[in-house]
């Protein structure tokens, strides 16, 4: 998002168990920031323009779940 000065990217930060979604400036860096939560895996399409993204979220007791993120 260059609008903003922010890339967004996934990741297994916490434990390789799990992928989020991550924002970090560059601009000011920082610590990177999860725009997603829970335990399990997200696998996310993002928008050309905007914050908006479609992600699918799934776990071992969660069956796959895709929604609109805005």
């Amino acid at each position: 998002d260059e609008a903003r000065g922010v890339v967004r990217f996934t990741a297994s930060k916490a434990s390789p168990l799990e992928r989020q979604l991550y924002e970090v400036s560059y601009l000011e860096p920082g610590e990177p920031v999860a725009l997603t939560s829970g335990e399990g895996w997200w696998n996310v399409a993002m928008a050309r323009q905007g914050g908006a993204f479609v992600g699918t979220y799934d776990d071992d007791a969660t069956p796959p779940r895709t929604g609109l993120f805005l």
